[in-house]
């Protein structure tokens, strides 16, 4: 085949056009605006944190449900609300446009200071006698 053929212009093109479409897609994958921190954690405050005391506090009155049930579902619903709300977003490989990092990093460790005082404050005040 010939070096400048209808053929060659055909593929090269193609191939610029698969280019062009990556950059686009790359460039949507990333979300670069910027939310400033005190948003963030309150945010966190009254979507994650108020439910969960208010959890603590009134628990003992709700009898239908299970607090072994309860607890659990409040937590997942509260991330679900907390992860909307700070417009995280959701992996590329889950067909999202990508997750803003730092913001992740946030809540995942609000949440797991969450779930760990509690266990770790229960093992350092219940003693042996």
């Amino acid at each position: 085949m010939s070096n400048g053929g209808l053929l060659q212009k055909a593929m090269d093109q193609q191939d610029d056009a698969d280019g062009v479409e990556a950059t686009l897609i790359a460039a949507d994958s990333t979300p670069t605006e910027e939310m400033p921190i005190p948003k963030v954690l309150s945010t966190l405050a009254v979507f994650a944190l108020l439910p969960m005391v208010l959890l603590m506090w009134f628990g003992i009155y709700l009898d239908f449900i299970p607090l072994s049930v309860l607890y659990p579902l409040v937590l997942i619903v509260t991330l679900v609300v907390v992860w909307r709300q700070l417009d995280i977003g959701l992996p590329t490989s889950a067909g999202g446009t990508g997750v803003h990092a730092t913001r992740a990093v946030i809540v995942v460790g609000a949440y797991v200071v969450m779930l760990a005082s509690p266990l770790i404050l229960g093992n350092i005040l219940v003693g042996e006698m």
